[in-house]
C-alpha cells in the first residue's frame, strides 16, 4: 500500500533584522494518506485550510517525481546531500535528524536554520480520511556574514638595544636579532578603534617586509611575537632599560630571503584587545638571543617603504535588539471601538476577563474595528482572542500604531470562524507599538471580540 504525503509551506511574514538574521513564523500544512487519490483528497483538504499549493510525495524519505518541478523535502544530514538529492526541483527544504525546521532559501550560503521552536498545535483537516495536520513554528535563521577586510597602519614602532640600554632607536628598520655580544628587539603598537563597535574579528595577521636575513636557522633565528600588556610605551622614549615586560608567545615566523613578506597570525590576541582598550602592543625578538653566530632579521619600519601593517577581517555585529525579556500574553489596559451595539456590549467587555461577554458593533454598520491600548510601547509578536461569529467568517487585518492615526498592517485578512468561544491564536513577526487594532475588511452582521490578549515583551528605544 502506498503512502502519500502532501506538504505545503507558507511563510506569512519574514523580516530581515540584520544582514545576518531572518525570523518569522513558519506555517506547515501536511496530509498523510494510504490512498492513491492524494491530489483529490489530501491536496484539496489542506488547501481548504488556507495553505499554499500542496505537494504530494510518494513514500519516505523520497522527494517525489522530479518531472513535477515542485518543492523537494529531504531527510538528509547536510545541505549538500539535499541539494544533490533534490536536483531538478524549483526549491528544496532540508531536514537533518537534529533539526526539523528545514532550510529556508534566504541565506546565500544555505546555512541550516537554527533556533526553531515549536509553537503551534495540531489541527485536523475536515473528513476522516486523509489525516491532515497544521503546524506553527517560530524560526530564527542566522547566516554566515561576509567578512570585511581592512588594513591598519602602525600607530608606533621602535627598537631597543641591550648594548645601549638608555638609547632611543626610532629608525627605518626593526631588528629581531641576537648574538653573543648584542641583542636587538622591536616593539609595535596598533590602534583597533577603527573597527566598528560590536564587530567580531575573524582574522588578524601582522605583515612585515624582510630587509635582511642574518641567518635562518629554525629554533634559533625565528622571529617570535609576544604579547605586551602595558601599552603606555612611546616610540620617542622607549629604551632597553624602560621596555615593558613581554608575555606569552603569539606566533613565530622564519623568513628565508630578503625582499619577502613575513606574517604572524595574531587573531586571538587581537580579539582580546578589541574587547578591551582596543590598543594592541607586541614585541618582536629572536628565538635565541645568545646564539654563537648572528641569529635573526631586520624588517622595514613604519618610517620605511613598504611599511608593516595589520590586516584584519571582521563581521559586523547585528544591531542590539530593542526587545528584551520573555514574551507573554497580557490583557490590554483599555479598548476603543468604531461603534458599540449597546453599553452591555461595549469595547471594554473585550478585556474584562469574562469569556461570556464581549464587544459587538452596531448591526451591519461598517467600519468595524476595535483597538487596544497597552499603556506604553511594547514589542508585539502575536495575539489570541475569543470570537463568536454566528458561523460566518470574520476577515480582519491585524494592525499596530503608536498614535491611533497611522496604522501598519502586520497580518492581512486573518479569518476567524467560531461558534464555540475557543481561543484563536495568530503569531507574526515581532514589531513594536503601543496600540493594536483588529480592522474588519469583509463584513458579517456584527463586529465582535469577546476577549483579547496580546503577546508582548519589553521595548527599549
Amino acid at each position: 500500500m502506498k503512502k502519500y504525503l502532501i506538504l505545503t509551506l507558507f511563510v506569512l511574514i519574514f523580516l530581515t533584522i540584520s544582514p545576518e538574521t531572518v525570523q518569522g513564523v513558519w506555517i506547515s500544512g501536511g496530509c498523510y494518506s494510504a490512498e492513491t487519490n492524494c491530489e483529490s483528497n489530501c491536496y484539496t483538504n489542506c488547501t481548504t485550510q488556507g495553505y499554499a499549493a500542496g505537494y504530494c510525495y510518494e513514500g519516505y524519505p523520497q522527494c517525489g517525481p522530479v518531472t513535477e518541478k515542485r518543492t523537494c523535502w529531504c531527510w538528509k544530514e547536510t545541505v549538500a546531500d539535499c541539494a544533490t538529492a533534490c536536483s531538478g526541483y524549483d526549491s528544496y527544504y532540508c531536514y537533518p535528524s537534529s533539526n526539523w525546521c528545514g532550510q529556508f532559501p534566504t541565506c546565500s550560503d544555505s546555512t541550516l536554520w537554527s533556533g526553531c521552536a515549536y509553537q503551534g498545535s495540531k489541527t485536523e483537516c475536515p473528513g476522516a480520511s486523509p489525516y491532515c495536520y497544521c503546524l506553527n513554528y517560530a524560526y530564527s535563521m542566522t547566516c554566515a556574514a561576509a567578512g570585511e577586510t581592512v588594513t591598519i597602519n602602525i600607530l608606533e614602532d621602535a627598537e631597543v638595544r641591550a648594548a645601549s640600554p638608555n638609547s632611543v632607536y626610532n629608525r627605518t628598520y626593526l631588528l629581531a636579532y641576537g648574538n653573543a655580544t648584542n641583542v636587538w628587539r622591536h616593539f609595535i603598537k596598533y590602534d583597533l578603534s577603527s573597527i566598528p563597535a560590536g564587530a567580531t574579528i575573524t582574522s588578524a595577521v601582522h605583515y612585515a617586509h624582510v630587509g635582511s636575513v642574518y641567518s635562518a636557522v629554525d629554533g634559533e633565528s625565528n622571529t617570535d611575537y609576544h604579547k605586551i600588556a602595558d601599552d603606555s610605551w612611546s616610540e620617542t622614549t622607549l629604551t632597553w632599560s624602560n621596555q615593558p615586560a613581554y608575555g606569552v608567545l603569539i606566533d613565530s615566523a622564519l623568513p628565508t630571503a630578503s625582499g619577502e613578506w613575513a606574517s604572524w597570525d595574531i587573531t586571538g590576541y587581537a580579539q582580546e584587545e578589541f574587547g578591551g582598550d582596543k590598543v594592541l602592543s607586541v614585541l618582536g625578538k629572536a628565538r635565541s638571543e645568545a646564539c654563537s653566530g648572528a641569529c635573526g632579521y631586520w624588517y622595514r619600519s613604519s618610517e620605511s617603504s613598504p611599511p608593516p601593517y595589520l590586516e584584519v577581517t571582521y563581521t559586523s555585529g547585528a544591531a542590539p535588539s530593542p526587545c528584551g525579556g520573555t514574551a507573554s500574553y497580557v490583557t490590554p489596559l483599555s479598548a476603543t471601538a468604531s461603534s458599540e451595539y449597546s453599553s452591555s456590549f461595549s469595547a471594554s467587555k473585550a478585556i474584562d476577563g469574562n469569556t461570556g461577554s464581549g464587544w459587538y458593533s452596531q448591526y451591519n454598520a461598517p467600519p468595524r474595528w476595535i483597538y487596544f491600548d497597552l499603556g506604553s510601547e511594547k514589542c508585539i509578536s502575536g495575539i489570541k482572542g475569543i470570537f463568536y461569529t454566528y458561523g460566518y467568517p470574520i476577515i480582519m487585518d491585524i494592525q499596530i500604531s503608536n498614535d491611533t492615526i497611522s496604522w501598519t498592517t502586520v497580518v492581512s485578512s486573518w479569518s476567524v470562524t467560531d461558534t464555540s468561544y475557543q481561543w484563536k491564536e495568530e503569531l507574526f513577526t515581532e514589531a513594536h507599538a503601543r496600540y493594536l487594532r483588529l480592522n474588519e475588511t469583509a463584513f458579517q452582521y456584527y463586529g465582535n471580540c469577546c476577549e483579547m490578549q496580546i503577546k508582548t515583551r519589553n521595548y527599549t528605544p
